[in-house]
Protein backbone atom coordinates (compact mmCIF):
# COMPACT_ATOMS: atom_id res chain seq x y z
CA UNK A 1 0.00 0.00 0.00
CA UNK A 2 1.41 3.04 -0.74
CA UNK A 3 2.29 6.34 1.95
CA UNK A 4 -0.77 8.67 1.60
CA UNK A 5 1.06 12.03 0.57
CA UNK A 6 -1.30 14.20 3.41
CA UNK A 7 -3.97 13.42 6.17
CA UNK A 8 -7.04 13.52 3.86
CA UNK A 9 -5.58 11.17 1.53
CA UNK A 10 -4.74 8.65 4.44
CA UNK A 11 -8.39 8.96 5.41
CA UNK A 12 -10.28 8.63 1.95
CA UNK A 13 -7.72 5.96 2.10
CA UNK A 14 -9.11 4.41 4.91
CA UNK A 15 -12.75 4.84 4.20
CA UNK A 16 -12.04 3.00 0.97
CA UNK A 17 -10.54 -0.22 2.52
CA UNK A 18 -13.31 -0.05 5.75
CA UNK A 19 -16.26 0.07 2.62
CA UNK A 20 -14.25 -2.94 1.27
CA UNK A 21 -13.95 -4.76 4.56
CA UNK A 22 -17.89 -4.26 5.55
CA UNK A 23 -18.72 -5.12 1.15
CA UNK A 24 -16.90 -8.29 2.19
CA UNK A 25 -18.44 -8.90 5.42
CA UNK A 26 -22.15 -8.61 4.25
CA UNK A 27 -21.25 -10.69 1.12
CA UNK A 28 -19.94 -13.40 3.82
CA UNK A 29 -22.86 -13.03 5.95
CA UNK A 30 -25.64 -13.16 3.09
CA UNK A 31 -23.83 -16.40 1.32
CA UNK A 32 -23.99 -17.88 5.05
CA UNK A 33 -27.48 -16.90 5.58
CA UNK A 34 -28.39 -18.07 1.71
CA UNK A 35 -26.51 -21.35 2.62
CA UNK A 36 -28.53 -22.12 5.87
CA UNK A 37 -31.78 -22.06 4.38
CA UNK A 38 -30.80 -25.04 2.15
CA UNK A 39 -28.92 -26.90 4.60
CA UNK A 40 -29.29 -29.41 7.74
CA UNK A 41 -25.93 -29.25 10.19
CA UNK A 42 -25.38 -32.62 9.67
CA UNK A 43 -24.96 -32.08 5.83
CA UNK A 44 -22.65 -29.17 7.09
CA UNK A 45 -20.20 -30.25 8.94
CA UNK A 46 -19.96 -33.73 6.89
CA UNK A 47 -19.72 -31.06 3.73
CA UNK A 48 -15.87 -30.25 5.59
CA UNK A 49 -14.68 -33.42 5.27
CA UNK A 50 -15.10 -33.78 1.63
CA UNK A 51 -11.85 -32.79 -0.06
CA UNK A 52 -11.79 -29.83 -2.49
CA UNK A 53 -9.72 -31.61 -5.02
CA UNK A 54 -11.84 -34.52 -6.00
CA UNK A 55 -14.34 -31.29 -7.31
CA UNK A 56 -14.27 -31.10 -11.04
CA UNK A 57 -16.37 -28.21 -11.97
CA UNK A 58 -17.02 -27.24 -15.26
CA UNK A 59 -19.20 -23.93 -16.61
CA UNK A 60 -21.61 -23.86 -19.54
CA UNK A 61 -22.85 -20.94 -20.99
CA UNK A 62 -21.25 -17.69 -20.80
CA UNK A 63 -24.19 -16.30 -19.01
CA UNK A 64 -23.36 -18.34 -15.99
CA UNK A 65 -26.24 -20.27 -16.10
CA UNK A 66 -25.31 -23.50 -15.90
CA UNK A 67 -23.06 -25.61 -13.48
CA UNK A 68 -21.70 -29.41 -14.11
CA UNK A 69 -19.66 -30.62 -11.26
CA UNK A 70 -18.07 -34.40 -11.22
CA UNK A 71 -16.87 -35.26 -8.10
CA UNK A 72 -13.93 -38.06 -8.43
CA UNK A 73 -13.78 -40.32 -5.33
CA UNK A 74 -10.65 -42.79 -4.50
CA UNK A 75 -12.44 -46.17 -5.33
CA UNK A 76 -16.16 -45.33 -5.87
CA UNK A 77 -18.50 -44.54 -8.88
CA UNK A 78 -18.53 -40.66 -9.55
CA UNK A 79 -20.71 -38.65 -8.54
CA UNK A 80 -22.07 -35.65 -10.80
CA UNK A 81 -23.96 -32.46 -10.06
CA UNK A 82 -25.84 -30.07 -12.75
CA UNK A 83 -27.49 -26.97 -11.99
CA UNK A 84 -29.18 -25.13 -14.44
CA UNK A 85 -30.47 -21.96 -13.22
CA UNK A 86 -32.56 -21.36 -17.07
CA UNK A 87 -34.37 -24.43 -16.71
CA UNK A 88 -34.84 -24.65 -12.90
CA UNK A 89 -33.31 -27.73 -12.19
CA UNK A 90 -30.62 -29.40 -10.01
CA UNK A 91 -29.56 -33.06 -10.61
CA UNK A 92 -27.72 -34.99 -8.35
CA UNK A 93 -27.82 -38.80 -7.68
CA UNK A 94 -26.44 -38.86 -4.44
CA UNK A 95 -29.40 -41.09 -1.95
CA UNK A 96 -29.13 -38.33 0.65
CA UNK A 97 -30.14 -35.68 -1.73
CA UNK A 98 -32.77 -37.80 -2.87
CA UNK A 99 -33.94 -38.61 0.23
CA UNK A 100 -34.24 -34.99 1.49
CA UNK A 101 -36.19 -33.45 -1.67
CA UNK A 102 -38.84 -35.64 -1.09
CA UNK A 103 -40.79 -32.91 0.64
CA UNK A 104 -41.69 -29.31 -0.58
CA UNK A 105 -39.09 -27.68 1.10
CA UNK A 106 -35.67 -28.16 -1.00
CA UNK A 107 -32.29 -29.23 1.12
CA UNK A 108 -28.90 -29.93 -0.44
CA UNK A 109 -26.73 -33.05 0.52
CA UNK A 110 -22.77 -32.40 1.79
CA UNK A 111 -21.82 -32.85 -1.97
CA UNK A 112 -23.99 -29.85 -2.82
CA UNK A 113 -22.98 -27.72 -0.20
CA UNK A 114 -19.46 -28.60 -0.35
CA UNK A 115 -19.24 -27.36 -3.85
CA UNK A 116 -20.98 -24.18 -3.06
CA UNK A 117 -18.22 -23.67 -0.23
CA UNK A 118 -16.02 -24.28 -2.63
CA UNK A 119 -17.47 -21.23 -5.48
CA UNK A 120 -17.54 -18.70 -2.19
CA UNK A 121 -13.63 -19.00 -2.20
CA UNK A 122 -13.32 -19.42 -5.67
CA UNK A 123 -15.55 -17.00 -7.51
CA UNK A 124 -18.23 -15.47 -4.11
CA UNK A 125 -20.33 -13.42 -6.51
CA UNK A 126 -21.40 -16.39 -8.39
CA UNK A 127 -22.01 -18.38 -5.37
CA UNK A 128 -24.23 -16.41 -3.63
CA UNK A 129 -26.14 -15.10 -7.19
CA UNK A 130 -26.75 -19.07 -7.37
CA UNK A 131 -28.43 -19.16 -3.53
CA UNK A 132 -29.93 -16.25 -4.17
CA UNK A 133 -31.19 -17.36 -7.56
CA UNK A 134 -32.38 -20.96 -6.21
CA UNK A 135 -34.23 -19.93 -3.26
CA UNK A 136 -35.76 -16.80 -5.03
CA UNK A 137 -37.60 -19.86 -7.61
CA UNK A 138 -37.45 -22.81 -4.98
CA UNK A 139 -41.35 -23.01 -6.05
CA UNK A 140 -40.43 -24.26 -9.47
CA UNK A 141 -37.01 -25.67 -8.99
CA UNK A 142 -37.11 -29.51 -9.83
CA UNK A 143 -34.85 -31.31 -7.30
CA UNK A 144 -33.87 -35.04 -8.76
Amino acid sequence: MEKPDSYFDWQLQFRKTKIAHKTRDALQTNFNVMLKQFTEKKDLYKSVLLKEEDYHISKYATSRQAIKVIIHRLGKEPHFIFINLAEKLISHGCGRFKELNTENSPKFCKHLVKLFLILKEKEPDLALSILRHIYRHREGFSFC
